[in-house]
């Protein structure tokens, strides 16, 4: 079953491309386990993302209670864990995930102190957004109080995105109150967009850890590597 001559996109952009929906989509087999996604859009993904560094993407399912997703960075696999039996290794901080978009539940309450080169700091305890399809540290969106801040900075590094630009500044950062980070980029952007969160964490941060989804206790594990 396909729906032909769709318009989609990201929420990202305003922008939309030419493509196709598929309403019965093909099983898909991670390592050993198969799931069912519900729908596939088909496009060309490159030329719509600018060539981003991925032929595509997939979701981790929202509703996936029987299994715990691991991402583990340090040496670069993705295992899924039957939940049951599921032990959380130690060294992990954890975070509830909070209740605030039920099409979505990849959002943390995480506090993160930020120092700049000329000294200045800014702390930012808001509820943030996973983002894994993000590959950036930390984005944060219009129309964000924080985005004054860092408009007065004039250290900014101005990037094309789609069919706008955006800017990011390195910092150093401690977040969960005691992990310290150095060269933490923060982006920012001034624009209107369909981004369901103002504030997101992407896959440039997650890679400081190995990453725990537990769907079924409702909780992100965070193992520094």
């Amino acid at each position: 079953i396909l729906e032909e001559g769709l318009i989609g996109g990201v929420a990202w952009s305003p922008r939309r491309t030419q493509g196709v929906m598929f309403k019965a989509s093909p099983l898909l087999k991670i390592g050993k386990t198969n799931f069912i996604y519900d729908i596939t859009n088909v496009f060309n993904w490159k030329d719509y993302m600018n060539n981003y560094f991925s032929d595509g993407m997939f979701n981790i399912p929202r509703n996936d209670t029987i299994h715990v997703w691991e991402l583990n960075f340090e040496h670069n696999y993705v295992e899924i864990h039957e939940a049951e039996d599921f032990k959380t290794p130690e060294n992990v901080y954890t975070f509830p995930f909070v209740n605030v978009n039920r099409y979505n539940p990849f959002y943390i309450q995480m506090p993160l102190q930020i120092k700049c080169s000329n000294g200045d700091t800014l702390t930012v305890n808001r509820t943030f957004f996973i983002d894994t399809g993000m590959s950036w540290d930390i984005a944060i969106k219009y129309p964000a109080e924080e985005l004054d801040f860092f408009n007065k900075r004039e250290d900014a590094v101005w990037t094309r995105f789609i069919n706008k630009y955006h800017r990011h500044y390195t910092v150093n950062a401690t977040a969960f109150d005691d992990f310290k980070m150095d060269s933490l980029r923060i982006y920012t952007f001034d624009y209107e967009d369909n981004v369901h969160s103002k504030y997101l964490i992407g896959l440039n941060f997650l890679k400081r850890f190995n990453v725990f989804f537990d769907m079924k206790n409702r909780q992100l594990g965070l193992q520094p590597i």
